[in-house]
């Protein structure tokens, strides 16, 4: 689920990048065409990796909650499939109703965790995107390229791209190059989410 909702945030920020046109000089105008596969490529980053590792250990706790809820939702629906004969019809109305009152606590927690987890993936993206274009305009320049198209967007469909003009690989490690990903700062980040999970408190 978490890497699901992981691409879908990261799609969704890619559709609303504009697309990228190098500055050409005059006297030696570039004429190679390249393809990235954004997506990809800012998934692949050691930043975008470490992104969505700690946003994974950040609602874990939540996501367990959800999966508690569930179960408990799930067994007051067999109770009351299995039990129906037995139940009295006030043992069934407060069933009934305990059972409404977890399905709506559920649907609004959901709603919840849905939305914080996409609003912190789209600002995890946003930022390594944002920066990965200037890496790619850069890249770009340096190898002449006189354009750079997005493969594996929808907005811009590519029938066929030979593996020699695919730059994906190759802005990814300029990418990590450029942006290293500081393992004591992990580290203590890592950490830090740990404590705020173990103190964290399941929803009642």
């Amino acid at each position: 689920m978490r890497n699901t909702a992981f691409k879908l945030a990261v799609l969704a920020c890619i559709v609303t990048m504009p697309a990228l046109l190098p500055a050409q000089n005059q006297d030696d105008a570039p004429t190679r065409v390249a393809v990235i596969n954004l997506q990809q490529a800012i998934g692949a980053t050691n930043e975008g990796k470490e992104a969505l590792s700690g946003l994974q250990k950040k609602y874990a706790p939540r996501t367990q909650d959800l999966q508690q809820q569930d179960k408990e939702i799930s067994a007051l629906q067999d109770q009351l499939q299995n039990q129906s004969t037995m139940l009295s019809d006030q043992e069934r109305y407060h069933l009934e109703r305990e059972l409404s009152d977890k399905q709506r606590r559920f649907k609004e927690a959901q709603d919840d965790y849905q939305y914080d987890s996409q609003a912190d993936e789209q600002d995890a993206v946003r930022t390594i995107g944002q920066k990965m274009l200037k890496i790619i305009d850069q890249y770009a320049l340096q190898h002449h390229y006189a354009l750079v198209i997005g493969a594996g967007e929808q907005q811009t469909p590519i029938y066929y791209a030979a593996k020699t003009v695919d730059i994906t690989q190759d802005i990814v490690n300029v990418y990590n190059a450029t942006y290293p990903v500081n393992s004591a700062s992990s580290a203590a980040s890592r950490s830090a989410t740990s404590a705020s999970s173990k103190a964290a408190k399941p929803r009642k």
